[in-house]
């Protein structure tokens, strides 16, 4: 930045306490409008992408198009202040470039955008992500998804515990939003436990299950008897998605389990669910 402009907020990295000494430069006056009103008039359209946990909150991130903007990193690119003290934080990424921003601004008409965004805090509650489109233009959707858990979002919000997420963003025209659309599974809007398949099994089987929300996630195997054989899972966090893990057939000791009936609990604070299955060796 070589201009201070009213009501804008600089952040400055310094390796130890330091003296900030800013001179005033007297403007010149010039005949066109300045950068500043260039920058006001030249209105496209844009998502705003807030972040709140507790009383932490990054409310100001856009992704849009607009005419002035470019495809690369350019004065409509603002980065992402430093944190400080207790944070969240919601950054967008950059193709070109490895630093964190604020906005990401493209040129319009593309009717296809990808936008990838990260949000870390250092908080440990809840994060809620929410969405505010303006001006969109009436051929456009867009959309959420998470491409390591394979899902995409409802518009509305995300809540998530995790402290460190990443996200993609498309924007476009809906035959190109439908199209990515095809490519993901929706967030699940209730728990549930998939039969394993296949079943019968041998020597081994997968298992499916879903979580509307972030949760503390037990799987434990049991034989005919109700002795329990194995753990898979054992209180771990997973957010909100469709998961899928794999049982080899043995027992916690890394030994190979006879055949017979065996029964699949998966528990969590809201759910509990049991499947049978079938070892036939």
């Amino acid at each position: 930045a070589t201009l201070l402009e009213p009501f804008k907020g600089y952040a400055v990295k310094v390796a130890e306490d330091t003296t900030l000494s800013i001179p005033p430069v007297q403007a010149v006056p010039v005949s066109k409008p300045s950068l500043a009103r260039q920058k006001q008039n030249d209105i496209g359209w844009h998502i705003q992408i807030s972040a709140e946990s507790a009383n932490a909150r990054d409310r100001f991130n856009y992704v849009g198009a607009r005419d002035m903007a470019t495809s690369g990193v350019d004065l409509f690119d603002y980065p992402e202040p430093l944190p400080i003290g207790d944070f969240i934080s919601l950054y967008l990424l950059s193709e070109t470039s490895s630093e964190k921003f604020s906005t990401d601004y493209r040129q319009p008409g593309s009717g296809q955008y990808v936008f990838e965004f990260e949000i870390t805090s250092n908080i440990g509650d809840q994060i809620e992500i929410t969405f505010q489109p303006e001006q969109l233009p009436e051929i456009y959707d867009w959309m959420v998804v998470s491409e390591d858990m394979g899902v995409y979002y409802p518009q509305n919000n995300i809540q998530l515990s995790d402290a460190h997420m990443h996200y993609k963003m498309f924007v476009g025209t809906r035959e190109y939003i439908s199209a990515v659309k095809s490519n993901f599974t929706q967030l699940p809007v209730a728990y549930h436990l998939e039969q394993n398949y296949p079943n019968p099994f041998n020597p081994s089987t997968t298992i499916q299950f879903s979580l509307p929300e972030a949760a503390l996630v037990t799987i434990n195997l049991y034989n005919i008897l109700g002795q329990r054989v194995n753990s898979l899972l054992q209180g771990v966090r997973k957010e909100a998605g469709v998961y899928q893990i794999e049982w080899d057939g043995k027992n916690d000791r890394g030994q190979p389990v006879s055949s017979g009936i065996y029964f699949l609990h998966l528990n969590t604070k809201a759910y509990s669910q049991y499947k049978k299955m079938i070892l036939s060796r």
